[in-house]
Order: structure tokens, then C-alpha cells, then sequence
């Protein structure tokens, strides 16, 4: 899944693909379910999962067992203080 273009929203066909990709038919919600490098933030792109105005290129997908967090909108830290340096995360 290398130079994966989505950008951040309520997007469920993308959630729907995502679990093709993953091959389960029971998606899990409410935690982290991998680790991906923000390489840019665009103002435009081509991708069909781009609903503006503005939106996060996505570079190094990795998935990671289901990690149950509660979510919060924004970028947040969550209740496992040495999962980033164990993921090698900057």
C-alpha cells in the first residue's frame, strides 16, 4: 500500500475497501489499525478519495494488530505512551 492518497474524512466506500484489502468481514471501530508517514498536505489532487478543501498525502502505509483507542478529533496522544517509539515513529 505504498503512496496511498487519501485524504481525511467520512469516507465509507474507503472503509468498505479497507476491509476488502484486509480480507475480514467483521471491522473493528474505535482504535488504531496502523502507522502511515504524512507527506504532504494538498489543496488539490487528483484521487478519486479526495473531498477537499484540503487533504493529507500518505506515503509508507503499515497495518498493526487492532489497537483499541477511543477516538477524538485532531491529532491526539493516545493511552500508549511507548507505542511511537516502538513503531520507530517521529
Amino acid at each position: 500500500m505504498q503512496n496511498i492518497k487519501h485524504m481525511m474524512g467520512n469516507n465509507k466506500e474507503f472503509d468498505r475497501l479497507l476491509y476488502e484489502l484486509d480480507g475480514r468481514d467483521d471491522p473493528q471501530y474505535g482504535g488504531i489499525v496502523g502507522k502511515v508517514d504524512i507527506i504532504e498536505c494538498v489543496s488539490y489532487s487528483d484521487s478519486k478519495w479526495f473531498e477537499g478543501p484540503w487533504g493529507f498525502v500518505l506515503n509508507n502505509a503499515q497495518s498493526l494488530s487492532f489497537l483499541p483507542v477511543k477516538g477524538k478529533l485532531k491529532f491526539f496522544e493516545t493511552d500508549y505512551p511507548d507505542l511511537a517509539k516502538s513503531l520507530n515513529c517521529k
